[in-house]
């Protein structure tokens, strides 16, 4: 902790053991961060011997300290002849960042990760979250970080990064259609394109009600560029069909290729399938071909602010496809987007859409009513062919990047497969915890005719290792 304390100079000369200032407030200077400090700097008295001036200066400290602004100092406190006591608070900026163990094109991405903007407010949380990033997204260690103080009041950070090969991480959670389901991926960064495959599985009812593996090569997509991206995906579900009260089972392998575009917040890609499926308990067929070329475009900071108080994200899909079981032609479009907004620093609101539509009257290719969009309907397997629902999350940090919680709550409209026209709404609360890599959602919700008591409870844990 960095303290130094200039009084006036007949305060120097006259002090003596026992000796107290007359204060009549506190004045802050050299604030920028917007951080409330008001405990630390009200007064009980107005009179303060040297030892509680240093007092009031630790609280100062503490404060900054436990928001992570870890660089934060003093620079002088002076007590006036008006009874003001000034302390001068000196908040360290982030002024340049030095890699070692990297070079090209890495090592100013690394650089942009961790000071996207100028004369921000150094912050030891930010910046671990801006390390999680690095390692995450350009699969680089970080071995150390550094901070080295410059003559203008600013840090530079000395990062020493290591390229490693390989990423694995990993989640389980709770899918209300499939049951308890774990995912584990595993990404393989070489030259400018990568290896990434993931496979989940889901377990319900004591059925595997959910397999499904992915393998594709894919660009790393910085700056501006235009790749190529291939590769094959299968699995198997068992599915509901609500209307008739029967279960059956499709099961799938689909090759594809595709490129895809990036530019900044924007990426956009087109992707030509061919999926051959296979169907078990199906009425009128065991068995069809669906060739499929997509479009969608994604508009998402998410990945550029570590900080999501400030995220965004909106995502767009257009599809036309041929099936060989009524050998007729169907499109798909899909639209899903949030955006956070924070009224005050510690409490947030995240309005949210997701709606999807498929010209298809085959319920093969509907969506389930009741999925992760939309919660506190237990039991119920209905599908549509098109549905609409908006939310909008709250979350209030309980303690700094670790723990949040609040209420949410999401309506949905549906064309549904045996009821036509329904409107429904779906309450809750929900709780989440990030730790380092470990990331822990807990929610409660349920219909909100029915109140609480019909309620269920949902989760997820993710970690990277």
């Amino acid at each position: 902790m960095k303290i130094n304390i200039f009084l006036t100079f007949f305060l120097i000369i006259i002090y003596r053991p026992g000796y107290s200032f007359e204060v009549k407030a506190v004045v802050i200077t050299g604030k920028r961060i917007k951080i409330d400090l008001g405990k630390a700097i009200a007064l009980k008295k107005n009179d303060l011997s040297e030892k509680e001036i240093r007092t009031v200066i630790a609280k100062i400290i503490d404060i900054y300290y436990s928001k992570g602004f870890t660089e934060v100092y003093i620079d002088k406190a002076t007590v006036k002849k008006n009874g003001i006591l000034e302390i001068h608070v000196i908040e360290p900026h982030i002024a340049g960042v030095d890699i070692s163990g990297a070079a090209g094109s890495d090592r100013e991405d690394l650089k942009i990760i961790f000071m996207p903007r100028r004369n921000e407010p150094y912050n030891k949380y930010i910046i671990k979250k801006r390390a999680d990033a690095a390692e995450r997204l350009l699969d680089y260690k970080i071995k150390r970080i550094f901070i080295k103080h410059n003559k203008s009041g600013g840090v530079i950070l000395n990062i020493t990064v290591e390229e490693r090969r390989g990423n694995f991480s990993g989640k389980i959670g709770f899918d209300r259609i499939y049951g308890i389901s774990p995912v584990v991926y595993y990404i393989y960064p070489f030259g400018k394109t990568f290896l990434s495959t993931h496979a989940v599985a889901g377990y319900r009812e004591g059925q595997l009600k959910k397999i499904e593996w992915d393998i594709r090569i894919m660009p790393q997509g910085r700056g501006n560029s235009l790749s190529l991206f291939y590769g094959i995906n299968s699995g198997r579900l068992l599915d509901r069909w609500e209307s008739l009260d029967i279960e059956y089972q499709q099961a799938w392998l689909m090759p594809f290729a595709g490129v895809k575009y990036f530019a900044g917040v924007l990426q956009a890609s087109i992707c030509f399938s061919g999926k051959k499926i296979g169907l078990r308990n199906y009425p009128g067929s065991d068995g069809l071909y669906d060739l499929k070329i997509t479009i969608d475009a994604v508009i998402s900071n998410s990945e550029l602010l570590l900080d999501k108080k400030e995220s965004y994200r909106l995502f767009l899909q257009a599809a036309y496809a041929k099936e060989t079981l009524n050998n007729r032609f169907y499109s798909d479009i899909a639209l899903k987007g949030s955006y956070a907004v924070y009224p005050v620093s510690r409490f947030g609101l995240i309005p949210s859409i997701n709606i999807k539509y498929t010209s298809s009257g085959e319920r093969l290719f509907w969506s389930y009513i009741y999925d992760s969009y939309l919660f506190g309907y237990s039991g119920d397997f209905t599908s549509a062919r098109w549905k609409n629902i908006a939310g909008l999350d709250s979350q209030y940090e309980i303690f700094y990047s670790l723990l949040y919680a609040g209420p949410f709550i999401y309506r949905g409209c549906f064309d549904s497969e045996n009821k036509g026209r329904l409107i429904k709404t779906g309450t809750g609360i929900k709780f989440a915890a990030r730790y380092n890599r470990l990331f822990i959602n807990v929610l409660y919700s349920w219909d909100i005719k029915l109140g609480p008591r019909k309620g269920g409870v949902f989760f997820t844990v993710e970690a990277v290792f």
